[in-house]
């Protein structure tokens, strides 16, 4: 399989296979996905709750993945265009080992 694969990705040129890939720097570092937590309910009070909750626990997430769902090709009459909030910015304090930052979103 793994020599198929390889012949397929040097054939068509839009992929590389996991060997041939370097793993990414930040790969050992603890992360939240809130996919689990909230599924498509995805808002900034649970957010940050959540990061609190982590970092209070002895465990702060060093990265984070906001994930609503699968992407669609279709229109969602539930949701506003740009995200949470119909488009207004989110603003999450990521606290982490005594040092305290933040990063719209």
């Amino acid at each position: 399989v793994a020599e198929s694969m390889a012949a397929v990705a040097e054939r068509l040129g839009t992929f590389q296979v996991k060997a041939a890939k370097r793993p990414p720097a930040d790969r050992h570092l603890f992360g939240w996905c809130t996919w689990d937590a909230f599924y498509q309910s995805v808002d900034p009070a649970g957010i940050q709750a959540g990061l609190r909750s982590l970092s209070g626990g002895g465990a702060p997430p060093r990265m984070l993945i906001i994930d609503d769902g699968w992407q669609t090709v279709a229109d969602d009459p539930g949701r506003a265009s740009g995200g949470a909030g119909g488009g207004a910015a989110v603003q999450l304090e990521l606290v982490t080992a005594g040092a305290a930052s933040s990063a719209a979103l």
